[in-house]
């Protein structure tokens, strides 16, 4: 009798654990699809966020760490940050069926706001989701695709974004058909430029392949001089208005000089041009106050006409050159640096380089300066 009642306890202890076991994996299930449930209604947000994170939207080659689409005008904006580990050209941006042409560039690590222009109007606190697909250039070169494992969240809702933030869209990338004839070697580095599609190049062509003396007479005995190393005439166009521009460098002159070089500080020179106007100084180029200045010593030096050694070594397109002009030189409005209260001047006699004091000025005048 015992051991009858030993085998019914063992029995019913053996059934108690198997009952626990099972309900143990029953509360399991409930909680895995508890948590399925709750992630599939929670806000699209929420699931772009988690997704994001845990896909790598933020850090793919070009992340995204923000995405909007405006009430107002259907705008999407998406903010792309540069992970490749270089700096690239962002050359299109397409979300849906939308796609804009861009030409900005992005270094390592940078944030940019990239505005595609829609008429897809939303209801402010929707959510629109859409494929994104990102195309680059690399400094080699080479064009790259990133497209997105997952449709990005786009929240419908007004946005503000600072415009120094925004890239620049490419409008004249659309429509034209770049001829190449514009490569980098022609271009001044510096400036960008089309050559023959949709990326942005950069020119990379020294100011020094532009400057020349104008000497076109040979003096040694051999082709080792300027001459024969160079020998490009100086050229310069009369604009007619009281300017010239030196078609090398692409500066624009005054034809005319200040006052005769009567007695000029290098300090009243500096006013004198930065006032300067069309209407004064023989000018009717339609320029305004803060549109001329002193040249720099480096531009003022490019002045020197070496193929007038006889009269004057100002070419002769221009008014009121050498001696006669009563002008000793013209400032610059380059300090020498172990004299302070001294400037460098041209010698108007002949071409060469000096420094006068700043406040005496004898017969040093001034030919103002400015950019295209």
């Amino acid at each position: 009798m015992f051991i009858i009642n030993m085998l019914n306890f063992n029995s019913r202890a053996q059934g108690t654990i198997e009952y626990l076991v099972i309900l143990a994996v029953i509360v399991v299930i409930s909680l895995v699809i508890v948590g399925l449930v709750t992630g599939l209604f929670s806000s699209p947000s929420q699931q772009i966020s988690t997704s994001g994170n845990q896909l790598g939207l933020t850090s793919q080659a070009i992340g995204i760490t923000e995405s909007l689409i405006d009430p107002n005008d259907g705008n999407f904006v998406i903010r792309l940050l540069n992970n490749s580990g270089e700096n690239i050209t962002i050359s299109n941006v397409s979300v849906g069926d939308t796609n804009v042409l861009f030409s900005e560039d992005l270094a390592q690590g940078v944030e940019r706001f990239f505005v595609l222009s829609t008429e897809d109007v939303c209801v402010e606190g929707k959510v629109v989701s859409e494929d994104v697909v990102v195309t680059y250039v690399t400094r080699d070169g080479l064009t790259k695709v990133e497209r997105y494992p997952i449709k990005v969240m786009f929240n419908c809702t007004p946005y503000v974004v600072n415009v120094n933030l925004v890239a620049d869209q490419c409008p004249t990338c659309s429509g034209i058909t770049p001829d190449g004839n514009a490569v980098a070697s022609k271009v001044l580095s510096g400036y960008s430029f089309y050559g023959t599609g949709t990326t942005k190049l950069n020119g990379s062509l020294w100011i020094g392949s532009y400057l020349h003396s104008g000497q076109i007479t040979s003096y040694d005995t051999g082709t080792l001089d300027d001459k024969e190393k160079d020998g490009t005439a100086k050229s310069y166009t009369d604009n007619g208005n009281g300017t010239v521009t030196d078609n090398h460098t692409g500066l624009v002159w005054m034809k005319n000089h200040k006052d005769n070089c009567a007695t000029l500080s290098w300090q009243s020179a500096l006013s004198y041009c930065s006032t300067l106007a069309s209407g004064s100084g023989g000018l009717t180029d339609g320029s305004v106050s803060g549109d001329w200045r002193v040249p720099s010593a480096l531009e003022l030096f490019t002045l020197s006409d070496i193929s007038y050694p006889s009269s004057s070594y100002l070419n002769s397109v221009f008014t009121q050159t050498g001696w006669a002009s009563t002008c000793y030189g013209y400032w610059s409005s380059t300090t020498v640096p172990s004299l302070t209260s001294f400037a460098y001047f041209l010698n108007s006699g002949d071409g060469s380089s000096s420094y006068d004091d700043k406040t005496i000025g004898y017969n040093v005048g001034v030919r103002c300066v400015r950019s295209p």
